[in-house]
């Protein structure tokens, strides 16, 4: 039994994705690594072994199972934002010269907490360390490169969405409207299963590009236009 990886190098080779070919076989597996997380949940890295139990958890397709073992719904959408920043490449331009960082900005109200801060603490993507702020709104200069757009700023998404329209920032947002208000990824829960939509028009124009590897986890992809 192999339980389900996702990886990538450091370069640009493709990603392999494997799955287990026997349902029963990897749910307990992944039980098994849910049950170690949960016993040393509070130590110094636990939560990093937390993350990746839960990313298994996501590419197999068994959240149910997920919120069956009490992961509360900000711990395993911390883990796409991790997933996503993995998958997500940026044009050289998006980094200030000299920085070394990769960095997730939550805009409005915090629903994640240490949920979001502990499992990426010293961990990094393509060589740059990963660094979360917190922002009350966000401006077209902001350091950011994947910013999630919390549902406190509902009432004014458009002009929030707005502000950063074709800078080189992955939006996302868990608001039934974000994706027809030009955010690129939205996070929806379904049965008890978190999923995510794709908007590949706003990525374009973002100039980001999402690994065909992730594209095919999504739950729906918005394609580009048709000139």
């Amino acid at each position: 039994m192999r339980a389900a990886i996702l990886t990538r190098s450091s370069g640009r080779e493709p990603m392999s994705a494997s799955v287990s070919d026997s349902k029963t076989g990897r749910i307990n597996a992944a039980m098994s690594c849910t049950r170690t997380v949960l016993s040393r949940f509070f130590g110094v890295r636990p939560r990093v072994r937390g993350l990746l139990c839960i990313l298994a958890w996501l590419l197999a397709g068994s959240l149910h199972a997920i919120y069956a073992a009490s992961f509360p719904e900000y711990q395993v959408k911390a883990a796409f934002l991790y997933n996503f920043a993995k998958f997500v490449d940026w044009p050289s331009t998006a980094f200030r010269a000299g920085q070394n960082s990769l960095v997730i900005c939550v805009v409005g109200d915090d629903p994640f907490g240490a949920a979001l801060d502990e499992p990426i603490r010293g961990q990094s993507i393509g060589g740059r360390n990963l660094v979360v702020r917190r922002l009350k709104q966000i401006q077209r200069d902001e350091a950011c490169h994947l910013a999630y757009i919390s549902r406190s700023e509902r009432d004014k998404l458009g002009q929030v969405l707005g502000a950063i329209k074709g800078l080189p920032f992955l939006t996302v947002g868990d608001d039934g409207n974000f994706i027809d208000q030009g955010g690129m990824i939205n996070l929806v829960v379904e049965e008890n299963k978190i999923r995510f939509e794709v908007n590949l028009e706003a990525v374009d124009r973002a100039g980001l590009k999402i690994s065909p590897e992730l594209l095919r986890l999504a739950k729906s992809v918005r394609e580009r236009r048709k000139l």
